[in-house]
């Protein structure tokens, strides 16, 4: 089981209202070194906290409803 500490959930808060953010403007919107983004969003991944990454699509907005 991987332990989330304050700066893996913020991250992740982050990461789920905007997964495409670059990872400069996350460092910076958290106030944490981007290698250290990097590293703990890498980590999280090879641990399976973070499967994948997805697109919602709207289908009424394309005219599908």
């Amino acid at each position: 089981m991987y332990k989330l500490d304050e700066i893996d959930i913020k991250i992740l808060q982050v990461l789920q209202t905007d997964f495409r953010l670059p990872l400069t403007q996350l460092s910076e919107q958290l106030g944490i070194p981007h290698g250290t983004v990097r590293d703990r969003i890498r980590k999280m991944e090879d641990a399976g906290v973070i499967e994948r990454y997805a697109t919602i699509i709207n289908p009424a907005e394309l005219g599908f409803l």
